[in-house]
């Protein structure tokens, strides 16, 4: 199988870098691309206090569904798990971190952060992501629009959009 990759910055280092596309790269392109859900919750609030001699704590308010902002901390081995265990009291969704990926888009001491998750609830994998120049927000943004997919999937019954099954066979060639 052959795999174009149509990059819409070219002065961006992503499309100058040769990569490996697993399966589960294909999967995110693919739920990226047709599964386009509401912004159920909203990320209002991230705050960190972290440091070498001090627990990782987090404090983060999110809009509910419901139109509710909730607040919660936490403390966790570094400041992204703090932040998602802090985000996971809030919203209560059952999920599984398998995935997390940090990248810079430029290099400097203001350089944007991209990162992609992936969680995965039962069999079903759910892609995230987000870029900012503070690592620890995009983790945070990336991580609700994760979030997102997984509770309108929930919501729905769905497993995905409704032509999932058919752009994964156009994909593999099936």
């Amino acid at each position: 199988m052959q795999i174009i990759i149509i990059c819409n910055n070219p002065s961006s280092r992503k499309c100058a870098t040769p990569k490996e596309i697993t399966d589960w790269d294909l999967e995110a392109i693919v739920n990226n691309e047709i599964q386009q859900v509401p912004e159920m919750f909203r990320l209002e609030l991230v705050q960190v206090s972290c440091g070498d001699r001090s627990s990782p704590t987090a404090t983060v308010t999110v809009r509910t569904p419901a139109g509710e902002e909730l607040t919660d901390a936490a403390i966790g081995t570094g400041p992204v798990d703090a932040v998602y265990k802090a985000i996971n009291r809030v919203v209560n969704v059952p999920n599984q971190l398998i995935e997390f990926s940090v990248q810079s888009v430029m290099a400097g001491i203001d350089a944007i952060g991209e990162v992609t998750i992936r969680l995965q609830h039962e069999e079903q994998v759910f892609s995230g992501h987000a870029a900012h120049t503070d690592i620890i927000v995009a983790s945070a943004q990336a991580y609700v629009n994760a979030l997102n997919r997984l509770y309108t999937a929930q919501q729905t019954g769905d497993r995905l959009h409704p032509q999932y099954e058919q752009a994964v066979e156009a994909i593999a060639g099936v």
